[in-house]
């Protein structure tokens, strides 16, 4: 649709990392859905200290409750299931698990390249470059 321009705002599509790439669509970082990719790399990353002080639990408190939602099939439930075990909304929980992700997991390069695709498909020239 973009490019028969029957649409009438410049629109991209982006697809979980699981996904395979249908021009014009960009993937997002990683193997696997946002839910499993960030839980897994913040988990392998040794990066649940940085969550102990804000959800005033310990890290092995965290080590726990995480590993243990790693169990559940559906890893578009794990957010939800840590969330509820240390009785917080799980936008909350997401929102930090996405800073400390693009923060301390995901390498400079690859949000600079996803930021440039999205721009340049976008037409708006890089943000974080500008």
């Amino acid at each position: 649709l973009k490019e028969k321009k029957k649409l009438p705002y410049n629109i991209i599509g982006i697809v979980d990392a699981d996904q395979k790439e249908l021009k014009p669509t960009i993937v997002l970082p990683g193997e696997y859905n946002p839910e499993k990719q960030v839980i897994l790399d913040i988990l392998n990353n040794n990066k649940l200290n940085l969550l102990s002080s804000l959800f005033n639990t310990d890290v092995e408190h965290l080590e726990k409750i995480f590993n243990e939602a790693t169990f559940i099939k559906d890893s578009g439930e794990w957010v939800r299931k840590i969330a509820a075990t240390l009785n917080i909304p799980p936008e909350t929980l997401w929102s930090s698990l996405a800073f400390i992700w693009t923060r301390d997991c995901v390498s400079k390069d690859k949000l600079e390249e996803l930021i440039e695709t999205i721009s340049n498909q976008l037409e708006i020239g890089n943000p974080a470059i500008n």
